[in-house]
C-alpha cells in the first residue's frame, strides 16, 4: 500500500504470511482495447500464468460438500521495486480438519517502515486465534455430547466434531477477539522495539467459511468476493476509504476497533478471492465495488482444473508480476483464491 496512514481518520497450520517469504496470492484483470471496450486479459492471452486459463469444463462445477484449494501469492508493485522495497502485503490461510476455511491478508502502509512486519504478524495472529477458538469449541462440544448432552452447537460423527457455533453474535464475538489479539501483537512488538505501533500500519482483511455460513472482518482498503452456488459473484468484505482520496484506515490507528466491519452471510460458498488493495481496480468495479466476473472467472476456474500446490502458486505470482497486469497497477498484489473441489 502506498497510501499514508491517517492516525485519527476517523489439517494444516497455518500459511506462513508474506513481507518476507510470499504468503500467498494472485490476480487477474481486464484491459481498455483501441475501440475502448473491456476486454478480460484471459482472452487476450492464451495463458493465465502461462498465459489465461481456459473456460472451465461446465460438467465439472464443485459443490460445497468438496474440501477446500487454496492457491495464493503475495508480490512486489513495481513502485516499490524501483524504490528496493521489499513487498509489504502478507497473507495466510488454514483448511481444519472439520473442513473450515480460514483466511487473511493483510497490506502493509507504504509510509510505515516496519509495515512488513506489522502486515505479517496481522495475519498469522488473526488466524492463530481463530483457529484455536475453534479447536476449544470443538473440544468443549464434544465434551458435553460425551457427557449426554443433547444442546451441543456441534456435530458428532464417528468422534469427529464439525464445530458449528450457535448464533451469529458467536461468530461476531471470536473475530472482534481475534482482531484485538492481531492488534495487541504488533502494540507488543512495537513497545518491544521502542516504536510507537503505527510504524507497524496495515489493514487487515479476514475470511472464514464453514458448511453453513460465511464470515468477514475487515479494516481497511482489501476485499473479499465470494461465489455462491448459483455462480455469482458477490462482494462480501467492501474495501473501507476514507473521505479523501489518500485516506486508509490501518488495524494500528486509535480508532481501529471502531472501524472493524463484520459481515455474516448463510449458506456455504463455492469459491473465495481475497485481495490486496493493489487489485481493487482489476477486480472490482463502480462504487459499489462489485466484483469484475472477466478477472475472477478465469482465475477460480484455473484453480478448479489445475488444483493447488507450489506449481500452481508461481504460474499465478508470475501472472500478478506480468507486464499486462503491472501496467495497470504498480502496487504490491496479493491474492488468495480458495474453491471447493476434490
Amino acid at each position: 500500500m502506498t497510501t499514508d496512514e491517517q492516525p485519527n481518520s476517523g489439517g494444516d497450520r497455518p500459511r506462513p504470511a508474506a513481507g518476507h517469504r510470499p504468503l500467498l496470492s494472485a490476480e487477474s484483470a481486464d484491459e481498455p482495447t483501441a475501440d475502448g471496450v473491456a476486454r478480460p486479459l484471459a482472452e487476450r492471452d492464451a495463458s493465465l500464468p502461462e498465459g489465461a486459463p481456459p473456460p472451465a469444463d461446465p460438467s465439472r462445477q464443485p459443490s460445497s460438500s468438496e474440501p477446500w484449494r487454496v492457491v495464493a501469492a503475495s508480490v512486489t508493485g513495481t513502485s516499490h521495486a524501483a524504490r528496493g522495497v521489499d513487498c509489504q502485503d502478507a497473507h495466510a490461510y488454514v483448511v481444519r480438519p472439520d473442513g473450515t476455511l480460514i483466511l487473511a491478508v493483510a497490506d502493509g502502509a507504504g509510509s510505515a517502515d516496519q509495515s512488513a512486519d506489522g502486515a505479517r504478524i496481522a495475519v498469522e495472529r488473526v488466524i492463530e486465534v481463530i483457529d484455536a477458538r475453534l479447536d476449544a469449541a470443538s473440544s468443549e462440544d464434544l465434551a458435553r455430547a460425551q457427557h449426554g448432552d443433547a444442546a451441543t452447537p456441534s456435530e458428532v460423527v464417528g468422534g469427529v466434531v464439525a464445530a458449528r457455533p450457535p448464533d451469529e453474535q458467536w461468530w461476531r464475538g471470536l473475530l472482534t477477539s481475534a482482531v484485538q489479539a492481531a492488534r495487541a501483537r504488533i502494540d507488543q512488538l512495537a513497545e518491544h522495539a521502542g516504536l510507537a505501533p503505527r510504524a507497524y500500519a496495515c489493514t487487515l482483511t479476514c475470511v472464514v467459511a464453514t458448511s453453513e455460513q460465511l464470515a468477514v472482518a475487515q479494516i481497511g482498503d482489501a476485499a473479499a468476493v465470494a461465489r455462491h452456488p448459483d455462480g455469482a459473484l458477490h462482494i462480501v468484505g467492501v474495501p473501507q476509504r476514507g473521505e479523501y482520496a489518500n485516506e486508509a484506515y490501518f488495524l494500528t490507528t486509535p480508532d481501529a476497533m471502531e472501524r472493524l466491519e463484520i459481515t455474516m452471510s448463510s449458506g456455504a460458498p463455492l469459491a473465495v478471492a481475497a485481495f490486496s488493495d493493489g487489485l481493487l481496480r482489476l477486480a472490482t468495479q463502480g462504487r459499489e465495488h462489485e466484483p469484475h466476473a472477466p478477472f475472477f472467472d478465469p482465475l477460480l476456474d484455473f484453480v478448479v482444473r489445475k488444483g493447488a500446490g507450489p506449481a500452481i502458486e508461481a504460474q499465478l505470482a508470475d501472472f500478478l508480476r506480468s507486464e499486462r497486469v503491472s501496467r495497470r497497477t504498480d502496487d504490491d498484489k496479493t491474492l488468495v483464491l480458495a474453491v471447493r473441489g476434490s
